[in-house]
C-alpha cells in the first residue's frame, strides 16, 4: 500500500464536499482553479479517484518479460539458419541443407532471410520493437508512480490545512495561495483546495501528452516485408 492508497480514503469525504460546492456555486471569478478545471476536465474528487486507479506495478513488471522475449527472437534469428545455396544472396544458415540447390532452395533462402531479419534485423524488427515496447511500458509505469506520489503529497497537505477545517467545520482562514479573493470565505476555501489538488494532476496530464508524443512514432505497427 503506497501513500495515495492510505490518503485517498480519508480525503474522499473532503473532496466530495469540494466537488459539490464547485458544481453548485462555482468559484471566485479570477481564481486559479478555473484554468486547472479546464485542463484536467474533471472535479478534484473525480480526478483523484482516476489517479488512484493507476497501477504502475504490472506495467513495470512487464518490461523484463518483453526483453526476455526479444532476446529469444534474436537467438532464434541467429541460430536457426541454413547455408544459402550456391549463387544466392540469402543469409548463411547453420543447418545442413544436404546439398539442396535450385530455384526452390533459392526461394527458401530468400524467404528465410526476410523472416530472420523481421525477427531481429535492426531497428525495424520484432526484437527491437519489443525492446522499445518494454521501455515505453517502464516509462508509463514511472509516470504513474510519480503522479501517485505527487497527488499523495498534495492530499497530505490539504488534509491538514486550515481550508480543510473551514470546509468541514466553519469559516475559512487565509486562502491556500495566500491571496484574498472577492468571495465568501467558504467559497474561497473550497476553490483553494480544488486548485491545490488539481495542480499536480494537470501537470501529470501534460506529462502524459509529452510521453505519447515522444513514443508514438516508435510504436507504430510493424508489418512483415518480403525482401
Amino acid at each position: 500500500m503506497d501513500a495515495l492508497e492510505r490518503l485517498a480514503g480519508p480525503a474522499s469525504d473532503l473532496l466530495a464536499l469540494v466537488d459539490r460546492a464547485l458544481a453548485r456555486s462555482g468559484a471566485p471569478d479570477a481564481h486559479p482553479v478555473w484554468p486547472l478545471l479546464r485542463r484536467v476536465g474533471a472535479l478534484p474528487g473525480v480526478a483523484v479517484g482516476a489517479i488512484a486507479e493507476l497501477r504502475p506495478a504490472p506495467l513495470a513488471a512487464g518490461g523484463p518479460s518483453l526483453r526476455t522475449l526479444a532476446e529469444g527472437y534474436a537467438e532464434a534469428s541467429a541460430a536457426a539458419t541454413i547455408h544459402a545455396p550456391t549463387g544466392t544472396t540469402g543469409r548463411a544458415l547453420m543447418v545442413d541443407s544436404g546439398g539442396w540447390q535450385g530455384m526452390a532452395a533459392e526461394a527458401f533462402a530468400a524467404r528465410w532471410s526476410a523472416l530472420s531479419a523481421h525477427l531481429a534485423g535492426g531497428v525495424d524488427s520484432l526484437s527491437a520493437r519489443l525492446e522499445t515496447t518494454a521501455a515505453y511500458a517502464e516509462s508509463i509505469a514511472s509516470w504513474m508512480a510519480r503522479t501517485r506520489g505527487a497527488v499523495a503529497e498534495t492530499l497530505a497537505r490539504v488534509l491538514t490545512s486550515a481550508e480543510a477545517v473551514a470546509v468541514v467545520t466553519g469559516p475559512a482562514g487565509a486562502g491556500w495561495f495566500g491571496a484574498e479573493w472577492p468571495a465568501p470565505p467558504a467559497a474561497r476555501a473550497h476553490a483553494d483546495i480544488a486548485a491545490a489538488v488539481l495542480y499536480p494532476i494537470a501537470r501529470a496530464c501534460e506529462q502524459a501528452s509529452e510521453l505519447a508524443e515522444r513514443w508514438s512514432p516508435r510504436l507504430t505497427e510493424l508489418a512483415y516485408r518480403q525482401r
